[in-house]
This record gives C-alpha cells, sequence and structure tokens, in this order.
C-alpha cells in the first residue's frame, strides 16, 4: 500500500515539474487573451475584409492587485470630418475590484502586425469605486505618431498605480512585467 502511495506521489510531483517551468517569469502573474475583433484597415472600408488577423488583447493582472482587468484593449478610429484623415485609439477595460479604490492607472503597449511597437497609452482616472463591483471604461486619445495607422494588432494592458479608499498605495512589480510584454511580443 505504501509503494502504490509512493507512487502516485511521485507521479503527481514529476508531472507538475512542467508546468512550473512554464511560466518561470513570474508564475502568480496571471496573463489573459481576448479577442478584440477585426483589425481596422487604413483604407475602405473600415473593417479591414481582405484579412483574417483579429486584435489580440492581453491582460497581465497581478492577484494581490485591488482591481483585476477582466478585458482590456485599444481599437484605432478615423475621425470622421477631418481632413486629411486622422487615427486615433479608443480603450475599453472592464475590471472588478476586490477593495474600495479611490484612483487607479492603466497602461496599453501596443504594437503592429509586424511586432513592432506602435504606442503607449495611460489611462488615469480619479474615481470612488466600491469593492466587489464591476466597472467598465472607455477613454479616447490621440496618436502620437502617424506611422501604421490600420495596422494594430496586439495590445497588451496591466494596472500600474492605484489608490485605495484608506489612502494606502499598491503598485505594480515592473521586472516580471516587463519580461512577459517582452516574451508576448517576441512570439514566446
Amino acid at each position: 500500500m505504501r509503494k502504490c502511495i509512493w507512487l502516485v506521489l511521485s507521479f503527481c510531483l514529476l508531472s507538475a515539474l512542467p508546468v512550473f517551468a512554464v511560466n518561470e517569469i513570474n508564475p502568480y502573474i496571471q496573463i489573459i487573451k481576448n479577442d478584440g475583433g477585426k483589425i481596422h484597415g487604413a483604407e475602405e472600408p473600415k473593417n479591414n475584409i481582405k484579412s483574417s488577423l483579429r486584435l489580440e488583447w492581453f491582460v497581465l493582472n497581478d492577484p494581490s492587485c485591488p482591481i483585476q482587468l477582466l478585458n482590456a484593449g485599444a481599437r484605432e478610429y478615423e475621425q470622421i470630418g477631418s481632413y486629411p484623415v486622422t487615427y486615433h485609439y479608443q480603450t475599453n477595460i472592464q475590471m472588478k475590484t476586490h477593495e474600495a479604490v479611490a484612483a487607479y492607472q492603466v497602461k496599453f503597449h501596443l504594437y503592429n502586425v509586424f511586432g513592432h511597437f506602435m504606442d503607449e497609452l495611460t489611462v488615469h482616472e480619479v474615481r470612488d469605486l466600491e469593492a466587489k463591483e464591476v466597472y467598465q471604461q472607455n477613454e479616447y486619445f490621440a496618436r502620437t505618431n502617424e506611422k501604421n495607422t490600420g495596422a494594430l494588432l496586439k495590445v497588451i494592458a496591466y494596472i500600474t498605480f492605484i489608490r485605495k479608499a484608506d489612502g494606502t498605495m499598491w503598485s505594480y512589480n515592473k521586472a516580471p512585467i516587463h519580461k512577459i510584454i517582452e516574451d508576448l511580443t517576441n512570439g514566446k
């Protein structure tokens, strides 16, 4: 009987080893991938019907953070009526609070279809959020550069700073987040 227990226990431990090696960067950061919809083309029609590519929205959540992102991403949009045509960004955030919050900051890294960095967006919100609630937020941004319009493919979002309702601060751990971003953008 002891041999059976030992064999089962050894098998469980050995089969669990690859799981630990998969996320050796930072095993506690949760990575969620969501579908952001069709990418927009730079010419008519605005939905790029000639491509099967879809926006890839990645969310990085630290379980110690008082807010968890459920879904977050960005998309390009054309400013109607402007000449020359200008493109901008709209961010979409859906999050759940685990404790009351007075302010938060979410950062977005944007990459084109070839994996090159396009832009960085930061959403700051000074707003009271109750604990255990789901919130939605959209923000609009002017593009900081006009390169690669219509080529946005990958968006990585994560929370950087929070001021809790009790006045204490939470901030993210840069090293593991930046390592995960590097891996996601290098195709790992």
